[in-house]
């Protein structure tokens, strides 16, 4: 845990905007000011969905005097969430070796698109060299051959290989051809912080990670960043783009570059009618230098942005009817993209996709198994309007309220499936940010109704907030009466244990050690102990500076009566040498689509390092050691049941082996029961595990 001994500043906002026939360098700064802030501007083509026709467009006309005068954010909670996006923001800065952009993982990109030549832009495949001569071009024999610090100085793409050619998985149709192009990861705004990890044999490329995943942009994108630079620009000071394509000036009305609403500047001053800004810029030698850039006080405002529905409100409306665009591609938004942009305004960090949004952030809610009358009741009964994310497979949407008695919600969709007679699939393009109901598009001829609306497969909802109702949150409160912030490195599935979880905690007491340590857990239930409490430097993140975690898992070889809410008591003769042979298996980089909840899993990477993993028999009792980077939701559990088939003698490691290269449904029905698994430890820089030891003994 760690502790912050530092005043939180009360940041002022300023909105701002864009005028016409300009005559001076201010005017041209100040250029369109005549449009009324977050006037929108959307004209539904007749053509779209009914929802998008009935529904108006504009997030203010669904504002209510009750949630207008509501706080649900207090401004101490959204500083503190402000502070974290940061650490998060330049946390690259601050590495020394890639945390996403491993060996293996890199070497796999070129092994997925070898196996599939896809097919490029002009509908043909590709030839069978034009991978082998992308690789040799990588030279990733040398890799990673440069780890520096560097910053985006344009637009640009992470792409999964060092190419702008596309790859699309069939040459026609509506989900595997064109807009969709396997090799588009994501969008990075420029002046974005990266870490470079490898150039390519002729320089034209560079492999580098962002903050939130990895890929390969043209080097003509980024500047290096030295000692310097870095400092000069990591100022705690910042202000953050409100309004849709917005031309950044230097002070002779020379276009530096083209921000959008969510991406963040250093910010200089702050004068009447503009604010000036650090904006990065590559010299001769490819080394980032600063120039100074002017904005509209209409197109930006001090990060973050106060939250409230008013603003909210804005922001979103900035943001309707925006086009569609598949992993950034064209500088438009998909909808995490979106998502993500909207949260960055007001200082709230996301992850890139649908998934990780919902799962890694805020007080998730489980909606699986409620028919839908009951999915949107307690949607409308929990939800926080602009702080709520809902999820289905692959799509992330923004809960905005309800309207006779119907959920809301705001999202930049692509279209709704339909099917026609003859069983060929199609879709009914919307291809833009909407505000819908969950049942959008249920009208048009041919829809699909062996899909089914929104509503039927929403999964989850995540409200982002801090989780102030929180046991170790209410007894940090309670004990030392002030408000304070908790963050945990993670979750874990339900009915798990934990033996080593760790979180961090913000106070501004001065208290040591071991008196907190004591004082909360005084305040704690007795299933719920803290160990030890140590003073952490302001950039520790328990979640984000964590560089691995190990998992344990008990098998009881026979019947225990005080102990069976922590084991798996599996009554068949075990293997001891076909479970070992089974765990090798699973050791190094693969792909476990196989092994993951594919509901949770959907459209974000399946692919996990296991560092290490081990088993070791105690009298009666098997314990398993799994050790990685980052685990998938019911990952170790369905490989402790796999592993224990391979005991049965019902699968071999051949089998399993199988499993990581095809997937397969196999894993999902020899789920480990929960009640064995242990969270064993969160590692950090410099961590180390101790020999294997069980957490409890069979009585």
């Amino acid at each position: 845990m760690k502790r912050f001994f530092a005043l939180v500043a009360v940041l002022s906002f300023i909105l701002s905007g864009c005028a016409s026939a300009p005559d001076t360098v201010r005017e041209v700064r100040r250029s369109h000011q005549d449009r009324t802030p977050y006037q929108t501007d959307i004209n539904p083509p007749p053509d779209t969905i009914r929802d998008v026709l009935e529904l108006r467009q504009d997030h203010t006309f669904y504002l209510t005097d009750v949630t207008t005068g509501s706080e649900h954010l207090s401004l101490e909670s959204q500083m503190r969430m402000d502070r974290d996006y940061n650490n998060a923001f330049f946390s690259v800065w601050h590495m020394k070796y890639p945390y996403h952009a491993l060996p293996e993982r890199v070497r796999n990109d070129f092994t997925i698109y070898a196996m599939k030549p896809g097919y490029g832009e002009n509908k043909r495949k590709h030839p069978a060299d034009w991978i082998r001569n992308l690789q040799n071009s990588a030279s990733l024999e040398s890799y990673p051959n440069i780890l520096s610090r560097g910053i985006t100085t344009r637009n640009t793409s992470l792409r999964e290989l060092p190419t702008n050619i596309p790859h699309f998985s069939a040459k026609d149709g509506d989900s595997k051809a064109w807009p969709f192009d396997n090799l588009q990861r994501s969008s990075v705004p420029a002046n974005t912080p990266v870490f470079v990890c490898h150039l390519s044999a002729d320089k034209s490329w560079a492999l580098v990670e962002t903050s939130f995943t990895y890929g390969w942009i043209p080097t003509e994108d980024f500047a290096f960043a030295d000692n310097d630079f870095v400092k000069n620009w990591e100022t705690g000071h910042y202000a953050v783009i409100i309004r849709e394509h917005v031309s950044i000036l230097d002070g002779q009305n020379r276009f530096l570059v083209q921000a959008s609403v969510g991406h963040i500047f250093p910010l200089e001053a702050v004068s009447a009618g503009e604010m000036k800004i650090s904006v990065a810029m590559a010299d001769p030698n490819r080394q980032a230098v600063i120039r100074h850039g002017f904005v509209p006080v209409k197109a930006a405002a001090q990060k973050p942005l106060r939250f409230n529905p008013v603003n909210a409100a804005g922001i979103a409306n900035e943001l309707i009817g925006e086009p569609y665009g598949w992993g950034g591609l064209y500088g438009r938004r998909d909808c995490s993209a979106m998502t993500r942009d909207f949260f960055a305004v007001f200082g709230i960090w996301l992850p890139r996709h649908s998934s990780s949004q919902v799962k890694e952030a805020g007080l998730y809610i489980d909606l699986r198994g409620l028919s839908p009358e009951a999915k949107e009741k307690t949607i409308i009964a929990k939800g926080i309007p602009y702080l709520s994310l809902l999820w289905r497979k692959g799509h992330i949407m923004l809960y905005i309220g309800h309207k006779d008695g119907r959920v809301l919600i705001f999202h930049n969709m692509w279209g709704v499936r339909t099917r026609d007679s003859l069983g060929r699939e199609g879709r009914k393009i919307v291809g833009q940010a909407v505000i819908t109901t969950l049942m959008p598009g249920q009208e048009v001829t041919d829809f699909d109704p062996s899909v089914g609306s929104y509503i039927n497969h929403i999964a989850a909802m995540n409200i982002l907030i801090p989780a102030n109702q929180g046991t170790l949150m209410d007894a940090a409160q309670k004990f030392l009466n002030a408000s304070v912030d908790i963050q945990g490195a993670g979750r874990t599935d339900a009915g798990v244990h934990a033996l080593g979880q760790t979180a961090h905690l913000e106070c501004a007491h001065k208290l040591d050690c071991e008196t907190l340590r004591m004082g909360l857990n005084d305040h704690l239930p007795a299933n719920i102990n803290i160990l030890s409490v140590q003073n952490a430097h302001p950039r520790f993140h328990a979640r984000h500076s964590a560089v691995s975690r190990s998992y344990l898992y008990l098998i009881a070889l026979r019947r225990t009566a005080l102990g069976k809410k922590y084991v798996w008591w599996v009554r068949d003769k075990l293997h001891m040498d076909k479970m070992q042979k089974a765990l090798s298996v699973f050791k190094g980089f693969h792909d476990f689509t196989s092994f993951a909840d594919k509901r949770m899993e959907k459209n974000s990477s399946t692919k996990v390092l296991v560092e290490g993993i081990e088993m070791r028999e105690f009298n009666s009792l098997i314990a398993i050691r799994i050790t990685g980077s980052h685990f998938l939701w019911k990952m170790v559990r369905r490989i402790v049941g796999m592993t224990v088939e391979a005991g049965r003698g019902n699968i071999s490691a051949r089998d399993l082996e199988q499993m990581l290269v095809a997937d397969s449904e196999v894993p999902a029905r020899h789920t480990a029961p929960p009640s064995g698994l242990f969270l064993e430890k969160v590692l950090y820089e410099g961590d180390k595990l101790p020999a294997i030891q069980p957490p409890i003994h069979l009585l």
